[in-house]
């Protein structure tokens, strides 16, 4: 008898967190999503090299605050008048596009000519 009064309880405990676990959740405004959201990062850099059959550019850039350390890379160019602004020893900067694991250079403002003027 005594066993029977201690189990009674633990089973409707046990029942009601079934009942409580498996009620659809309420519905949350949605966060953003790091997938589609596009962010923006400020790039201070010199041309390397450009690679036209790829529309990419070689850049050694500053710390972009926010997103990466100093370093040089491959940035696509999704805009063909931001691209034909990109040659070899120029100073630009410009915007970084983030989306998900998707990234590209926009906005190109070119701030020194190379030594010797433009090539």
């Amino acid at each position: 008898m005594r066993s029977s009064a201690v189990i009674a309880p633990l089973a409707l405990g046990a029942g009601l967190l079934l009942i409580t676990a498996c009620r659809p959740q309420e519905s949350k405004t949605p966060e953003p999503n790091a997938e589609t959201e596009v962010r923006t990062y400020d790039l201070r850099g010199e041309v390397i090299e450009v690679i036209p059959e790829d529309r990419l550019a070689v850049i050694r850039h500053e710390d972009i605050p926010g997103w990466m350390k100093a370093m040089t890379m491959d940035f696509p160019v999704k805009d063909p008048a931001d691209f034909e602004k990109l040659k070899p020893g120029v100073r630009i900067e410009a915007k970084v596009y983030v989306k998900g694991l998707d990234f590209w250079l926009g906005a190109v403002r070119v701030v020194e000519e190379p030594a010797g003027g433009p090539q």
